[in-house]
């Protein structure tokens, strides 16, 4: 059977121009089992659905495999809806982190698609594809929900794998991987999958789990000794939770990666509380340009609440070591989180500010905090369920669209954690970020010809986040 992995087209202005990892990681081993298997990104090709339909148009495909997270949930149905209504004997799979707990009301919902993929999906759509192809049964196929005739069944879950060294290299030659790293210059890679911390807001570990499984520092080595030679990679982005969740593996990586003399530069992400001057020193001789750091909230109280585990102090610290290096520090903050009120937000307003004042351009932190939104099997949603924030009756894959969420720049297909009212919390950023930024500006900066551009900046930067969804 042939099989075409893809991903929507839709609202692609706020995804990232990535080689899509996952897609990669499951062609690669329906190849190596000699599965005849394409990728269509549509995505990052920012294709019309019109360009959409001639390609599945003219696919041979047997079986079409949609990507699926909860912002483009809406474009995946629309998909099978099309791949249905021109090849009715297709089979739609679809997978990802999205469908993870919401594959049931999916298939209940949406009748063009046959089945999901629910965890890690190498394995699971190996078999899946042979059953299929044997026109066998699917109920042994564990990790997956179908169909059979008007039963809806949910095998048993697969355990996640121990060995992370037995995935073969992505395949990332079925696309053009030059064409990624013209628009977005890195190159993405995994080390390891998992996150054993709790945080209450977020969905990776509903994916992956808990447990953090690690690819060996000699496999790591391999792929990216075969990305520097056979793509001329210069480049990586490391999309793992947090490269430094096991401080002695993280070395153990450098140490292998500076024996190999790659010349490279990488992204990685990385927690507060785990972090050395031993390895940010390491961390800067493998070409370590960006660290992304979690800080959520400068309110203790809120940190504790969203189990976090991290301190003030210890993100203070993390910021000050990577400067200190020349590693630019990208701090993340939220707002909105259970519990919070404007004093709570004030708090990390004000950090945010400081810090942007002491360290200008070497550390980027938004003046303005994302937006808590609510990802489905997260800690968030069952509160968002018991506090009435979530009606009782939601369903993911009924139609979702709040036009309110563009007052604060999120995805109004994507439901807020609404602690706080979304117009007043849109009048408080208003009031502490526009506003204030003005006349500090004002107060600051000397008279000059930069003057009109440093006051108008922010108040531009702050209300164009609330116009790119394009629907």
């Amino acid at each position: 059977m042939k099989v075409l992995l893809l991903t929507t087209p839709g609202n692609v202005s706020r995804q990232s121009v990535y080689f899509p990892l996952g897609l990669g990681y499951i062609s690669a081993i329906l190849e190596k089992h000699g599965i005849d298997i394409r990728i269509l990104d549509s995505a990052s090709e920012k294709s019309s659905w019109k360009e959409f339909k001639k390609k599945i148009t003219k696919s041979d495909a047997d079986i079409f495999g949609v990507a699926c997270n909860t912002h483009t949930r809406f474009d995946c149905f629309k998909a099978a809806r099309i791949i249905k209504e021109i090849n009715p004997n297709a089979k739609t799979i679809l997978g990802g982190p999205h469908m993870y707990t919401t594959d049931l009301d999916t298939l209940k919902n949406i009748p063009e698609i046959d089945a999901i993929v629910r965890g890690e999906g190498e394995f699971t759509m190996l078999e899946l594809v042979n059953k299929l192809e044997r026109n066998k049964s699917l109920k042994d196929v564990k990790g997956v929900t179908y169909r059979e005739g008007n039963r809806i069944i949910r095998n048993p879950e697969r355990p996640l794998m121990d060995n992370l060294d037995r995935l073969p290299f992505p395949a990332r030659h079925l696309l053009s991987l030059r064409k990624y790293q013209i628009q977005n210059q890195s190159v993405p890679v995994m080390f390891s999958r998992g996150c054993s911390m709790s945080c209450v807001f977020c969905g990776n570990r509903v994916m992956w789990g808990r447990r953090v499984r690690f690819r060996s520092p000699e496999s790591v080595g391999d792929e990216l000794e075969y990305l520097v030679n056979e793509y001329n990679v210069d480049f990586i982005n490391v999309l793992d939770d947090t490269f430094n969740i096991n401080p002695k593996w993280a070395m153990k990586v450098c140490d292998e990666i500076i024996n190999r003399k790659l010349d490279l530069k990488c992204r990685l992400r990385i927690r507060a509380d785990r972090l050395t001057e031993e390895l940010v020193k390491k961390m800067k001789i493998i070409g370590c340009k960006w660290a992304g750091i979690g800080l959520e909230s400068a309110s203790p109280r809120i940190l504790k609440r969203i189990r976090k585990l991290v301190t003030v102090d210890q993100v203070r610290d993390s910021i000050k070591l990577c400067v200190k290096y020349g590693i630019n520090p990208k701090v993340f903050t939220m707002a909105n989180l259970p519990g919070e009120t404007f004093e709570d937000m004030k708090m990390t307003l004000a950090f945010s500010r400081m810090i942007k004042r002491k360290y200008r351009e070497q550390v980027d932190i938004a003046l303005k905090p994302a937006i808590a939104v609510i990802y489905p099997g997260t800690d968030l949603e069952n509160l968002a369920y018991t506090k009435g924030i979530l009606p009782r009756k939601f369903r993911w894959s009924q139609q979702y669209y709040n036009l309110k969420n563009i007052i604060v720049g999120v995805d109004p297909r994507v439901p807020i954690y609404e602690n706080i009212r979304i117009e007043k919390l849109a009048a408080f950023f208003f009031k502490e970020h526009v506003i204030s930024e003005t006349f500090y500006n004002l107060k600051s900066i000397a008279i000059s010809k930069n003057k009109f551009r440093d006051i108008i900046g922010p108040t531009i930067h702050y209300f164009s986040r609330f116009i790119y969804w394009d629907g």
